[in-house]
């Protein structure tokens, strides 16, 4: 079995049975595989059945973030905290964001950017940019 035959199977079973958790589990073999716009239309069709589960708002937030859509990634994250308020890994998302989101960079100088304020920055390994 080549491996488009072996994604082709799961496809159209998230298709055919598109319950929310098919297809969330679907989104994260496609995210695993960094295909963040076609998990995002798996987890779509489960937030529209489900739009009471932390964890399809919490993946959906993670592939708008991938994708550079940090306002979209922003509202994901705050609707799976409004549903959990628990929920550990929307707070860690949020912390991903947070920073971005008040602009640390304006205050930060560019002489004090060293290796040392880089945790304050945190960014996923896919959208991190080569220290100069």
């Amino acid at each position: 079995m080549t491996p488009t035959e072996r994604w082709t199977l799961p496809a159209a079973a998230a298709e055919l049975y598109a319950h929310p958790l098919v297809c969330m589990n679907y989104a994260a073999c496609l995210m695993k595989q960094r295909k963040y716009g076609s998990a995002l239309h798996y987890l779509n069709v489960a937030w529209k059945q489900d739009n009471r589960n932390a964890m399809i708002a919490t993946n959906m937030a993670r592939c708008h973030y991938e994708m550079g859509d940090d306002r979209n990634c922003e509202a994901f994250v705050n609707k799976a905290l409004a549903l959990a308020p628990d929920y550990g890994l929307a707070f860690l998302w949020q912390n991903f964001l947070q920073p971005k989101m008040l602009n640390v960079d304006r205050f930060l100088s560019d002489t004090q950017k060293t290796r040392t304020t880089d945790w304050l920055l945190p960014v996923s390994p896919s959208r991190r940019k080569p220290l100069a």
